[in-house]
């Protein structure tokens, strides 16, 4: 496929990570701030408030852009763009506090010839084009002269690998907590993701849809637990997750070749099965019964039951279940529900054991378990699986090869030597 090169967007939580980063973009804030005075550039002197936050723009400017042209993803320019139009400026606009009024001007300062740090083009409302920027010469040999690398910067807001949440008691709402560090698990599961993540930072990933907000450099996935490391811990994140699912299918590219996905068919049940050691056939949302429900209703509801069992059911029933099951309406709703459950329940009855919320999050679990290892073990082999849900994407070439291994990693997970069914 014909290569599509497109410039990043700015990340204005980008910033220095290191010691030598950070006493680097100090001296040339230093040299802009110096140069401004000389030049007389300004009639008054900022308030103080005004001066901290002109100093971050730099420091985020200049480790976006040396941080892109660092990690030069295939499919980018090594340019990043931003848009300096008033609607999209502020706060007040769902924007960042440093992509403000007077941003333009830090951009100017910066391409300044007596500082020659960035190369800015202009965008233009007419043209639709964004404005532009990239490492002048000076900022190029300077960074070379350093040796910096990508490892030299992260994100202000950069998310832990393993995320423990539960819900404050007060609020009810759910919150992060922490983790204590010497956690076993904790450790070989970070040390799972910082294997994982470094295999995908250097991969061949391209997508060439048109999605404004896909940043190929965002490939870190990280895992999200509730209350226990044993309950979720379903994998997050990569730019790939927030594509639509057609553009993953049309316009993500691993290796040059196009993606396919490969979905573990009812994940939680089969996992479920597994676990059991109960062998399973055919589709798990056809109960014998249900059918004139339709395989969709039959799915919401028994998952709706799986995680959250009969709490989960705070709503009316739809008219078409209420009416499969009392086409008279002479019952009420509760029995109603009863009805559909138990049979429901009776259908599943090897994994009864499982339909309610205080054991479905160990399902996730373990689904969790299964595509680390998976994606873990392909890497080991170079091939790139990119997960997003119950599902993992591979190079069409990979299929066979993915197959293979997420059904090795499934039994070694579960315990089960049944065959895994998949949708790709």
């Amino acid at each position: 496929m014909q290569e599509k090169t497109k410039d990043s967007f700015f990340n204005p939580e980008r910033r220095c990570k290191t010691e030598r980063s950070k006493a680097w973009v100090k001296v040339l804030i230093e040299t802009a701030m110096a140069f401004e005075a000389q030049q007389g550039l300004r009639k008054r002197k900022r308030r103080l408030a005004d001066q901290e936050r002109v100093e971050d723009q730099i420091e985020a400017l200049i480790s976006d852009v040396t941080y892109t042209l660092l990690y030069a993803p295939k499919g980018k320019t090594g340019s990043v763009c931003l848009s300096l139009s008033k609607q999209n400026l502020g706060p007040k606009q769902d924007g960042h506090r440093l992509v403000n009024s007077v941003l333009g001007d830090t951009l100017a300062l910066l391409a300044e010839s007596g500082i020659g740090v960035l190369e800015v083009t202009k965008g233009s409302i007419k043209t639709g084009l964004q404005t532009t920027l990239k490492a002048a010469k000076s900022l190029k040999a300077s960074i070379k002269k350093l040796e910096l690398q990508t490892s030299d910067f992260h994100t202000l807001k950069e998310r832990p690998l393993v995320q423990l949440r539960a819900k404050n008691p007060k609020t009810n709402r759910a919150r992060l907590v922490p983790i204590d560090p010497s956690d076993s698990e904790l450790i070989r599961m970070t040390a799972e993701l910082v294997e994982i993540n470094d295999f995908l930072s250097q991969a061949d990933i391209v997508y060439h849809g048109s999605d404004p907000k896909a940043d190929e450099r965002d490939r870190k996935i990280y895992r999200v637990f509730n209350n226990s490391l044993k309950n979720n811990g379903q994998l997050y994140g990569g730019f790939w997750a927030g594509l639509a699912k057609e553009d993953r299918k049309g316009y993500l590219y691993i290796d040059d070749e196009p993606c396919i996905e490969i979905d573990l068919n009812a994940a939680q049940l089969q996992i479920a099965y597994g676990l059991a050691g109960v062998a399973k056939t055919g589709d798990y949302y056809e109960i014998p019964g249900l059918e004139r429900l339709g395989r969709d209703t039959v799915k919401t509801y028994t998952l709706m039951y799986l995680n959250g069992g009969i709490e989960a059911f705070n709503h009316p029933l739809s008219t078409k279940v209420y009416r499969f099951f009392s086409p008279h309406e002479d019952e009420s709703e509760a029995r109603v529900l009863l009805r559909l459950l138990t049979v429901i329940r009776d259908h599943h009855k090897p994994i009864a054991q499982y339909l309610n919320p205080n054991k479905a999050p160990y399902l996730t679990y373990i689904l969790g378990e299964v595509f680390v290892s998976t994606i873990l073990n392909l890497a080991k082999q170079d091939v790139v699986a990119l997960p997003v849900g119950d599902a993992i994407y591979v190079k069409e070439s990979a299929k066979d090869q993915a197959l293979k291994v997420l059904q090795q990693c499934f039994s070694t997970k579960t315990g089960s030597k049944q065959k895994i069914t998949t949708g790709s």
